[in-house]
């Protein structure tokens, strides 16, 4: 929740104002919980704007979301994408569309795949500390295994955002610039 509010927050105070949401399948925890963050972004900065579309994590389902963004009366001028493949995708639709990015429009994706940096332009993502969502995942399995786990739970992983050329460069103009710093991707 807290990667997708930061990203979105990023966008806004860029000078954004019609960021749009592509998530995954409804239902999926990480597409749902991005997409908690983003709104909840968009209400803390009073922004009018709100499109949201779902895509399957695939480059095809980016494609197909984009273009339902881009027929809108009035197509967004940012795009948070649940993960890098699907960000990308979107991306590629814009540039066939004649728009510029980030002049026209920005995306950011999700995982800091190691493509993102050979896109043109290259990807802007949210890095994920995958050996500690990889640790922390393993160790809840072994104890849920060995019947020693509790009740269900949720464990925050760190993240932070790789600024490349889909977005503008500026640093994201935060009131508290330690809101984030405990905070991270959830498994």
């Amino acid at each position: 929740v807290a990667a997708g509010r930061m990203v979105t927050e990023k966008l806004l105070s860029d000078g954004h104002r019609r960021v749009a949401y592509i998530g995954g399948p409804k239902g999926v925890n990480v597409s749902e919980d991005r997409l908690t963050g983003y709104l909840e972004a968009l209400q803390a900065n009073e922004a009018p704007f709100q499109a949201v579309e779902y895509g399957n994590f695939t480059a095809d389902g980016g494609r197909q979301a984009m273009k339902r963004l881009l027929s809108l009366p009035t197509p967004p001028d940012a795009v948070v994408a649940v993960d890098d493949v699907t960000a990308a995708a979107a991306m590629q639709v814009a540039l066939e569309n004649g728009l510029h990015v980030p002049e026209d429009i920005a995306f950011v994706g999700f995982n800091n795949s190691s493509f993102c940096s050979y896109l043109e332009p290259p990807l802007t993502s949210v890095s994920i500390n995958i050996s500690s969502l990889a640790r922390t995942a393993t160790e809840m399995l072994i104890d849920l295994i060995e019947g020693h786990a509790g009740r269900p739970q949720r464990c925050i992983v760190p993240c932070h955002i790789v600024l490349r050329g889909s977005t503008r460069q500026s640093a994201p103009m935060l009131k508290d610039p330690n809101r984030y710093a405990s905070r991270g991707n959830t498994i």
